[in-house]
């Protein structure tokens, strides 16, 4: 499971309720083995400069994005124990806003999935 995102519009999770405009977003979808979607979701991940895995395991993989500029730090966290859906909770470390930029990411990166996860 992830951790419910908080009160400040810096959060999205695919676990917030539907009801939750701010916070929630679709899981990503796919059929087959898990291991293909995690495996979609590591090469994504490498793909993004400013990306880096901390820990993997079974069901988990999370990730730290650094921004450019000022350095903030992002903690992306991807879910894969529920088949069929890969869940996520992208979440700034800092601050209140983010200017979309979680909810952003995470549109980036599931029309990545979706667009590699037959190659």
């Amino acid at each position: 499971m992830l951790s419910p995102c908080p009160n400040s519009p810096n959060c999205v999770s695919t676990m917030s309720s539907p009801e939750d405009k701010r916070h929630y977003m679709e899981p990503i979808y796919y059929s087959g083995h898990p291991e293909k979607a995690k495996s979609t979701v590591r090469r994504i991940l490498g793909q993004q400069k400013h990306a880096e895995i901390i820990h993997e395991d079974e069901n988990y993989i999370t990730t730290i994005f650094t921004t450019p500029l000022l350095r903030f730090k992002d903690d992306v966290v991807f879910y894969f124990g529920s088949p069929g859906h890969v869940h996520f909770r992208s979440a700034s470390r800092i601050g209140k806003g983010d200017m979309g930029k979680n909810k952003n990411r995470m549109k980036e990166i599931t029309a990545q999935f979706y667009d590699q996860i037959n190659e």
